[in-house]
């Protein structure tokens, strides 16, 4: 974001949107700035304080109806209600209860990799007191930076083709013995979605089901198969962008992995939440 954009946050938002994508290879390595030591449990005594918000104020709920949304939650969580709220910056912090001001922030700056972009480019310009909005509790700035800076740092997950995946669809498909056709549409029609703690326990055909396991483990696991884990190590560690491991839900069925153990080792090893890309069949036949 320019100088002229940030200077006036007011503009249309299609200017900042076009504006945004002129980014620097920079913001991911602010990312990772070793010399900035994190304040231990800034982000959690945050969030703490986040939860003891009093109830809903009538300004409040009069935005969250002009927003078309019935939580903070929901009102965040596209791009362009992420740019309407540094639009009115300075009007939310004083229209806004403290902690639900701080509740909003934080959900803003990590709903995606770009929201934390923009960020953390808005908040080096603040301390560089180069900005004209601010952020009137610094905990809730250093907060908000802290968790931008980790959702740079989370892996991004992305659908992978059909000729990536196509051998281990047609080995389901003869091991389940499910139709290959009915399987390769599934595939089409699938969606990207987190795999849930109650899946991920319940899930075959892997071993990072077990919530035990290590980042030593899956190493050793995936040695065993002469799989290259350290690529896939790194780049869980470093944000970089991975096929979607796939998994099969079935009716009245646990849940199948197709493809994708080493990646879901790594991120049980890592604690990391993987998202998977969900083939739904009503019927087996």
């Amino acid at each position: 974001m320019t100088q002229e954009v940030i200077g006036n946050l007011k503009k249309p938002y299609i200017k900042i949107m076009e504006t945004r994508t002129k980014e620097s290879p920079k913001f991911h390595h602010e990312a990772k700035k070793s010399h900035e030591k994190p304040v231990v449990g800034l982000i959690e005594r945050t969030r703490e304080r986040v939860k003891k918000t009093p109830k809903i104020s009538r300004t409040e709920k009069r935005w969250l109806q002009e927003m078309g949304a019935e939580t903070f939650e929901e009102a965040m969580k596209d791009e362009l209600s992420f740019m309407t709220f540094f639009t009115d910056f300075e009007g939310m912090q004083e229209a806004f209860e403290p902690n639900r001001f701080a509740q909003m922030l934080m959900i803003a700056v990590t709903l995606t990799p770009e929201n934390a972009k923009t960020f953390l480019q808005i908040a080096r310009r603040m301390k560089m007191k180069r900005e004209k909005i601010t952020i009137n509790d610094p905990e809730v700035l250093e907060a908000a930076v802290q968790a931008a800076r980790e959702q740079l740092l989370k892996p991004q997950w992305e659908k992978p083709t059909l000729e990536e995946e196509k051998a281990e669809i047609e080995r389901t498909a003869d091991e389940l013995k499910i139709d290959v056709k009915t399987l390769l549409q599934a595939f089409e029609k699938a969606e990207l979605e987190e795999l849930a703690d109650k899946d991920w326990l319940a899930l075959q055909n892997t071993q990072s089901s077990d919530p035990n396991t290590t980042i030593k483990d899956a190493r050793y696991i995936c040695k065993g198969y002469g799989r290259n884990f350290k690529r896939i190590e790194k780049g869980l560690r470093n944000g970089h962008t991975f096929p979607a491991p796939l998994v099969l839900y079935r009716k009245n069925q646990p849940p199948y992995l197709i493809g994708g153990n080493s990646r879901l080792l790594g991120c049980r090893g890592l604690g990391l939440r993987p998202t998977v890309l969900a083939l739904r069949l009503k019927s087996t036949g």
